[in-house]
């Protein structure tokens, strides 16, 4: 899959925080819902599908911890 092609370059320090978005937005995104359109979509796949999204975008930012002040 294109998230563990590219996941030395997503985990990589020298790369912005904006340019990890990007690469998500426009080459893993794609790439996980390519043919989405034929897919009978039920709810075990968006889940699944949430899931990995937010896997990859903490990956990316590094985990944002939240203050629950």
């Amino acid at each position: 899959m294109a998230y563990y092609a590219l996941l030395s370059l997503v985990k990589g320090q020298s790369v912005l925080k904006s340019e990890k978005i990007k690469i998500y937005m426009t080459l893993i995104r794609p790439l996980a819902t390519y043919e989405a359109k034929s897919w009978s979509l039920n709810k075990d796949i968006i889940k699944r599908l949430a899931i990995f999204k937010t896997k990859v975008l903490r990956r990316v930012t590094g985990g944002i911890k939240v203050n629950e002040n």
